[in-house]
């Protein structure tokens, strides 16, 4: 259907010794597909209907699952099942700009099928039939969507900045009663960035007022992330001396943003418009949708869709896939299916307020506590055929943070076979089929609470026919972090020095984990890939022989909870 317009229909009128020709034909299709594309777009609008899902294969590979949804013209996309698309192979790839996000889209195509010869010319060919099909492309444009259309009714979205690798946009409702309150929601996104983002604001309101516990100044602050999205909320209360149109503004004077605390300039003054009214919001709206009706069920906004965007990384020869935000512009289609499911939810009985505190009273305030665990495999190396001597393993990060923790440790069997690990005492086990020749020893932990770690003290007490002593250990704690402790974790920040390196392959670097608001400048390294290379304890990174890009993680020995993200690229060195 190529016609995209909206018209008053027209059909055929047939009677007898009527000449039927071509156009005749093409009216009545067009006629049913019309009227089929009207009934879509009042009534359902464009989006995802089912599926369409998409995710990562691999670093280089996505998948969109088999679905279908209506573009803003009314006309299906359907992908019957699965499709795998190499990023580097879909259309709009070469165009995109490096360090900005790509959009995945989806629009609807048609293709000639079963080409054929006309009777009326011998030499003229043309086709049977007309496949109705799928494009997709890779953008690296914001699309206008119709549902950012269609929640303009409600809410009014700015863009506070917009500036390389940073977007902070600033939603406000439209409508806000007396008795509600007024939710200003804030996106912040840094994008391929692996510098320091620090953003705050504070937004006037004259007709508003903030409660014991929320504010109008918004921050955020994030340095180890080099692609992340926040959502945050600004929760105020409508005056209730003030009826009607409000202001909210945001001016340039009362913001500051900061990339490795050098100012960024390009911010935009915001305005927003709020009506506080006192009939309920949801016939205020309702009203302004019918009022815009039209406008709304027939816009042309766009013919794709955005499926998702794609976050990705650039190496030296190469793009990595980082992650993906599937339908991120939430162009949804509510079916009838959804809504029954929704509308049948079982709902929480209510339990009587007296009764509820009546049984709070009675029972004892007992806090849940998270047990952390973890393990590890020491290897300590000793002195053939000799009895007696005490052997010290180093000193052993156990990655549970400070405080109180138990130990248990477990022996492998002399000949190194860890299918079996041996607790306790290996006397109980001689002379049985289950002997193994399990180490004699005598042992002790001490545990440097203070600092997150511990080592381990063995003495053998009989004659040790090999190299080594392998030592499997588990560290267990419950957590219970106090207020202080989350203030603290709150505050503190991590981060890894040289931001991005290139090395060559089988090349070596030493990385620097910078720790600051804490006393506890100890650090886990670790290298997520498979095959990605090695890190020793004190953060010298060797590359493997692959060429790619390797990810390195720094994680606090007080706060596991603290991460710091570096990209290793290995492969011919670049400017960086």
């Amino acid at each position: 259907m190529n016609n995209k317009g909206i018209s008053p229909f027209v059909r055929n009128n047939y009677f007898k010794g009527k000449q039927l020709t071509v156009r005749d034909f093409q009216d009545e299709q067009d006629y049913h597909m019309s009227k089929l594309a009207a009934l879509r777009s009042t009534n359902l609008g464009c989006g995802v209907a089912a599926g369409l899902d998409v995710v990562a294969v691999d670093s280089h590979t996505i998948s969109v699952e088999a679905g279908c949804a209506y573009d803003s013209f009314g006309r299906d996309i359907l992908l019957p099942e699965p499709v795998l698309k190499d990023i580097r192979t879909i259309d709009g790839f070469a165009d995109l700009s490096e360090g900005q996000p790509a959009y995945l889209c989806i629009e609807y195509r048609e293709a000639p099928l079963e080409a054929v010869q006309t009777v009326t010319d011998s030499v003229s060919r043309t086709y049977n039939r007309i496949g109705e099909g799928y494009r997709l492309f890779l953008t690296n444009t914001q699309p206008k969507t119709l549902s950012n259309d269609l929640l303009s009714v409600i809410t009014e979205t700015k863009e506070l900045v917009c500036a390389p690798n940073i977007s902070v946009k600033v939603s406000v409702p439209r409508f806000v009663n007396q008795n509600d309150k007024l939710i200003v929601t804030v996106i912040t996104e840094k994008i391929n960035l692996d510098k320091s983002l620090s953003v705050e604001f504070e937004a006037d309101h004259p007709s508003f007022s903030n409660g014991e516990y929320n504010s109008s100044m918004y921050s955020y602050f994030n340095v180890t992330e080099r692609f992340d999205r926040s959502v945050s909320e600004i929760e105020m209360t409508p005056s209730e001396k003030m009826v009607g149109l409000n202001k909210i503004r945001i001016t340039p004077d009362r913001v500051k943003i900061t990339v490795d605390n050098a100012p960024v300039t390009e911010v935009n003054s915001l305005e927003f418009n709020v009506e506080i009214i006192t009939e309920p919001v949801r016939e205020r709206v309702r009203r302004e949708y019918f009022r815009r009706g039209a406008d709304l069920s027939f816009s042309r906004a766009q013919e794709h869709l955005c499926l998702a965007e794609i976050c990705m990384i650039c190496g030296a020869n190469d793009v990595f896939i980082d992650r993906i935000y599937p339908l991120p512009f939430r162009q949804y289609i509510m079916s009838e299916r959804l809504s029954y499911l929704l509308d049948n939810l079982p709902e929480q009985p209510e339990k009587d307020v007296f009764e509820a505190a009546v049984s709070a009273a009675e029972q004892p305030a007992v806090r849940e506590q998270d047990t952390l665990v973890a393990c590890g495999v020491e290897n300590i190396d000793i002195d053939t055929d000799y009895r007696g001597k005490i052997y010290y393993s180093s000193e052993i990060i156990h990655g549970l943070g400070e405080g109180d923790i138990s130990y248990s440790i477990g022996f492998e069997p002399i000949n190194n076979d860890d299918s079996a690990v041996l607790y306790g005492s290996p006397e109980l086990f001689e002379g049985s089929v289950y002997d193994l020749e399990f180490p004699k020893v005598q042992y002790s932990i001490i545990s440097y609470n203070d600092k997150g770690t511990f080592r381990i003290a063995i003495k053998l007490l009989e004659r040790v026919n090999a190299g080594n002593i392998r030592i499997h250990w588990q560290a267990v704690r419950a957590s219970e972090p106090s207020e202080k402790t989350l203030m603290e974790i709150d505050k503190m920040t991590i981060s890894i020095k040289p931001n991005l390196v290139n090395i060559a392959p089988r090349e070596s670097v030493t990385l620097q984990c910078i720790i600051e608001g804490c006393d506890n400048q100890n650090c886990i390294w670790n290298v997520e890939d498979k095959n990605g290379g090695t890190i020793t304890k004190n953060g010298v990174y060797k590359a493997p022989s692959t060429e790619g890009v390797y990810t390195v993680t720094a994680t606090s020995v007080k706060y596991p909870t603290k991460k710091a993200v570096n990209y290793i690229i290995v492969g011919k060195k670049r400017e960086l």
